[in-house]
């Protein structure tokens, strides 16, 4: 299975833990000591109870209704002459920004042996929206 989105919760404190890269150990802050490790690579998971731990990743096998929802995608976001980091859901992206995204993926997977998760997001994203104008279109013929 392919991970895209290495996440837990921990239901201690109520926090999303979200690792994003190989070697990327996050934790929630907590006396439960909630981590998670490996981005989209592995998936790594401790804390001291692990009942207290609820395992909320996504698999691009889980569907592009899940997917498409998860807020994978980094964006800049400028405040306050500061440049903030955001994450955003690929349902969220301009269909301008995933065209681009799409090519900038296509050249890296020319360059390597594994191409990327996201770039399947991506392209099923856009065959989504595709498929939403073509049934606006078909319901408005019909009306």
């Amino acid at each position: 299975m392919q991970l895209i989105l290495n996440r837990i919760h921990c239901k201690k404190c109520n926090t999303d833990v979200i690792s994003r890269n190989r070697y990327d150990m996050v934790g929630c802050g907590c006396t439960n000591q909630t981590c998670a490790d490996g981005g989209t690579d592995y998936m790594k998971v401790s804390a001291i109870d692990m009942k207290m731990v609820e395992f909320t990743p996504v698999y691009i096998e889980d569907g592009v209704d899940k997917y498409r929802h998860a807020k994978i995608f980094r964006r800049n976001k400028l405040q306050k002459m500061k440049t903030e980091y955001i994450y955003v859901s690929a349902a969220e992206l301009p269909t301008e920004i995933i065209e681009l995204k799409i090519e900038e993926f296509e050249i890296d997977k020319n360059n390597s042996n594994t191409p990327s998760p996201y770039l399947t997001v991506l392209e099923e994203e856009l065959k989504y929206r595709v498929m939403l104008e073509r049934d606006k279109k078909i319901n408005k013929i019909i009306e």
